[in-house]
């Protein structure tokens, strides 16, 4: 075999390898010892550029950008990142432009001002929500909700997936 090279697999008709190179029985494989996944959820980092606008940075956007509108799935959980320790991020009902009135329906920590404000967007969410700084009027946007029974964007592909 020391001599074998540039063996062609055309070449090869037929041909059987001994099943003493193959264990008789496969060993059992379990899922315990996978570490570091992840946890399939989208995540932003907001920033500000000073008073009048967040910025995110994350999937879906180059670089930060200043109030884009957020598109989310039904069904999916989402995080947005603030350790500005200032600035707090709430969702809301109420469009932009003034702290209104908070929508907290699976979400856990609204208004944070420095950690995270994680989201499972639930299937029954309205269509149109808003994120706001409830410290500056002019610091906000638009998140807009599909799939999942809602009248959203019909495209799964448009969404954002964790």
């Amino acid at each position: 075999g020391t001599n074998l090279t540039n063996l062609d697999a055309s070449d090869l008709s037929s041909g059987t390898i001994p099943d003493a190179r193959f264990p008789s029985v496969l060993p059992a494989v379990s899922g315990a010892n996978l570490t570091n996944l992840p946890d399939n959820v989208a995540s932003w980092t907001l920033g500000a550029d000073g008073t009048s606008n967040y910025t995110f940075s994350g999937p879906g956007l180059t670089g930060a950008e200043n109030d884009p509108t957020i598109y989310l799935q039904r069904g999916v959980t989402y995080k947005f990142v603030n350790t500005m320790n200032a600035h707090p991020f709430r969702i809301q009902s109420t469009e932009n432009g003034s702290t209104g009135t908070q929508y907290n329906d699976g979400i856990t920590n609204n208004d944070v001002s420095n950690g995270t404000l994680e989201w499972d967007v639930q299937f029954d969410a309205p269509n149109e929500l808003y994120y706001q700084c409830t410290s500056h009027s002019n610091m906000g946007g638009k998140i807009i909700i599909g799939g999942g029974g809602g009248e959203g964007f019909s495209q799964l592909d448009t969404w954002l997936y964790g």
